[in-house]
């Protein structure tokens, strides 16, 4: 009987790029481990941002090497997602992730100087800086919890729509419960300036998403 070598469907460097989102996380409870075990609690309590993150200074070593994870994580998370939508997935098109990865972080960053442009433009600097802390706090902590499903997505229910729908819905539904208890500690701030809440909420969540989106699918 001849053999016949099959190529492997999931490319060399998936593993590793799940792998370095391990590496990360580690680096970040090495640095600091006792600030990493109260983040890992982020949706549960509020006590990261009362002790251990009530510098609100983005630019450390912790929060560069969580942001790290956040975007790798959500980048081969979205690559999945756009593979998933092919007739014919390619999981070794990594020029495809490349330009997620790439998309994702300028996306970020541009949005990132954006606000706090707008934020001196208004004199609002310290409540939008807070406001920006928390939401990189949470969004670093989305990136950490799809760690696990991204290992899952790719070699456990790979092609399966219904689990990937799940764990968006979940997902989502997290995000939600995170940005709900950010706008309940502003609650008086955005009361008193709804309208300019309004179309923040518009144009620099709403709008720039949807841009992103179609900017990776297309």
């Amino acid at each position: 009987m001849e053999s016949i070598l099959r190529e492997p469907v999931i490319p060399p460097w998936i593993p590793i790029l799940l792998v370095g989102c391990l590496a990360l996380a580690a680096m970040a409870k090495l640095i600091d481990h006792k600030r990493f075990d109260e983040f890992i609690l982020l949706p549960f309590t509020n006590k990261y941002f009362k002790v251990s993150g009530k510098d609100r200074n983005i630019f450390t070593p912790f929060n560069m090497f969580l942001f790290g994870l956040q975007t790798l994580s959500f980048s081969i998370f979205l690559f999945y997602a756009v593979q998933l939508q092919q007739p014919q997935p390619n999981f070794y098109d990594g020029f495809l992730f490349v330009r997620i990865l790439g998309f994702l972080v300028l996306f970020i960053v541009i949005k990132f100087y954006v606000e706090k442009i707008t934020a001196h433009l208004f004199s609002i600097e310290n409540t939008v800086d807070t406001y920006l802390y928390y939401k990189l706090s949470h969004k670093n902590w989305l990136g950490l919890f799809l760690v696990p499903f991204n290992f899952l997505v790719f070699y456990t229910f790979r092609n399966q729509l219904s689990f990937f729908v799940i764990v968006v819905m979940i997902t989502l539904l997290i995000n939600l419960f995170l940005l709900f208890y950010v706008y309940r500690e502003h609650q008086k701030t955005i009361v008193n300036n709804i309208f300019y809440f309004l179309l923040y909420l518009c144009t620099l969540e709403i709008f720039s998403y949807y841009l992103l989106y179609q900017l990776l699918v297309n």
